[in-house]
């Protein structure tokens, strides 16, 4: 089971969400486009999905594995070229 994908930041005694339950499912070799105003989350959720960020919640496969469940100094060594294969699908959704 995978549950939508949510980030938040510190923003002085607040957070600010920058990924609200995104739901995303791509097959491998799919083409998407990711669209939105200045300040959507969009470069967030590519960093999410090329392992630069980790989620505050959620589930993120990418291919055959899932990366929400690689601990952060682990994730470093997590190639993002990858991310950008055709031949991986990606999933974060319910």
């Amino acid at each position: 089971m995978t549950t939508p994908l949510a980030d938040d930041y510190p923003a002085g005694e607040r957070s600010l969400t920058a990924l609200d339950h995104v739901d995303l499912d791509v097959e491998a070799g799919g083409l998407v486009a990711i669209t939105g105003p200045s300040g959507s989350g969009k470069s967030t959720l590519l960093h999410v999905i090329g392992g630069m960020d980790i989620l505050t919640s959620g589930t993120l496969c990418v291919g055959e594995t899932q990366l929400d469940e690689i601990p952060p100094r682990k994730l470093v060594g997590y190639p993002a070229e990858s991310a950008s294969s055709s031949s991986d699908s990606i999933s974060c959704r319910r």
